[in-house]
């Protein structure tokens, strides 16, 4: 980590200050540009406080700092391709800010589903839509090896580089410590038309912060899976929301959406989306079993490679036959 005298140093030297990005509950960005290259980066800006600290209080903020550290550090240190590249990261002299430089992003997930429902629903192809479901569940089981939950994952929260590639932004409020295998007791939060439905309940059920004993990256399988629907269906945020809810008939709102799936991408795209939306934690499944999907997905699809090819080659030694037929007769025919 380095401090804020030493990023205005380098951004004294190497940077100039470009728009702001956009800015949201969670902080700002803004656009920096290397004035030797060009190259284009974000700086966000995560505030932490704002009031004037008790002892207490003053505690709780150097406790964020210092998760806020650790999660970053581990990002940098296990460096994945799909995970947003982060440069440097500091407090700010008052310690009522956080911040992140890092690369920046083409656009959101968000933003790319209107541009294709724009351009008469342009839907992502078979093989886009199978690379974009491989590289979110990898990337999603590559945290949860490090034990670090992303706790918000949504269509704002996956972006586009500028050569095509998705990648995680914002990770989020947890690097817990624990395995994917354990139900523990998690503050709610999140972004709600996202959460997964026993957070979603929990949360409305009660008017203060509340706990809820579950396995939190499977809340954020949740989250992937309605996300993928999303892309998949080329929906906006508004047309999900409430559909992570029972009162809403989320589950029968899925079902239809799921039908759609099938059609566009095949019965093992359905049957994946459908374990990640269970409203049973119970029932769904882990990113790491997820993982296992793939392999079986890779598996299938060989195989059904391989029985077009076996039977692309029979065909044509039925029409070598047929022909051969065919000429043998002709010749007949001749010699008569």
């Amino acid at each position: 980590m380095i401090t804020e005298e030493d990023f205005e140093t380098a951004k004294v030297e190497n940077f100039d200050e470009g728009p702001a990005l956009g800015s949201g509950k969670d902080g700002e960005v803004i656009e920096y540009i290397n004035r030797f290259n060009g190259t284009k980066f974000a700086l966000k800006c995560i505030p932490l406080t704002s009031a004037i600290l008790s002892e207490d209080q003053m505690y709780e903020i150097n406790k964020q700092i210092e998760l806020f550290t650790q999660q970053t550090k581990k990002i940098i240190l296990h460096s994945h391709p799909n995970i947003v590249r982060i440069l440097y990261f500091f407090v700010s002299n008052d310690k009522t800010k956080f911040y992140i430089f890092m690369e920046k992003m083409k656009c959101t997930v968000t933003e790319a589903i209107k541009a294709r429902i724009s351009e008469n629903y342009r839907f992502f192809s078979l093989p886009e839509f199978k690379d974009l479901v491989t590289t979110l569940i990898t990337t999603f089981s590559f945290l949860e090896h490090l034990k670090i939950a992303h706790r918000d994952i949504k269509s704002d929260n996956l972006m586009f580089s500028e050569d095509g590639i998705i990648k995680v932004v914002d990770l989020g409020e947890s690097n817990l410590g624990k395995t994917g295998r354990e139900s523990f007791s998690i503050e709610v939060q999140g972004t709600l038309s996202y959460m997964a439905p026993e957070l979603k309940f929990m949360y409305e059920s009660s008017l203060e912060k509340s706990e809820i004993a579950t396995n939190v990256y499977k809340c954020d399988v949740f989250s992937l899976g309605l996300v993928l629907l999303q892309i998949a269906c080329l929906k906006k945020n508004s047309e999900i929301k409430g559909i992570n809810t029972r009162k809403e008939n989320g589950p029968e709102k899925i079902k239809i959406l799921l039908d759609g799936v099938e059609t566009r991408y095949g019965s093992d795209y359905k049957s994946l989306l459908e374990k990640m939306l269970s409203f049973q934690p119970s029932e769904r499944p882990s990113f790491s079993e997820l993982d296992d999907f793939l392999v079986t997905f890779e598996k299938n699809e060989v195989e059904n490679k391989n029985e077009e090819v076996k039977r692309a080659e029979e065909e044509e030694k039925r029409e070598d036959i047929e022909d051969s037929k065919i000429l043998v007769n002709k010749e007949m025919e001749f010699v008569i």
